[in-house]
């Protein structure tokens, strides 16, 4: 059963927005991390926001392998 989602999914955005967050979490992937990111998210009530300055890093397990994600987005703005 699916869950309903409380956001539009990316599928909704600018072809232009998608494409530039897939090449943000590429880079994460190939290099470990990524610094400086910005971009419009959209809170659970539907308000949009800007985060900026977003760094995003893999997570990895002793064996080396993908065990998840961690971000830090130091600045938010309303838009």
């Amino acid at each position: 059963m699916a869950l309903p989602c409380p956001t539009p999914p990316m599928t909704a955005w600018p072809r232009s927005t998608r494409e530039e967050r897939q090449q943000f979490l590429a880079r994460v992937q190939r290099l470990g991390y990524e610094a400086g990111y910005k971009g419009v998210r959209i809170t659970k009530s539907g308000q949009r926001f800007m985060i900026e300055e977003a760094t995003l890093w893999q997570l990895l397990n002793a064996d080396g392998k993908q065990h998840g994600q961690a971000v830090v987005i130091p600045r938010t703005r309303n838009i």
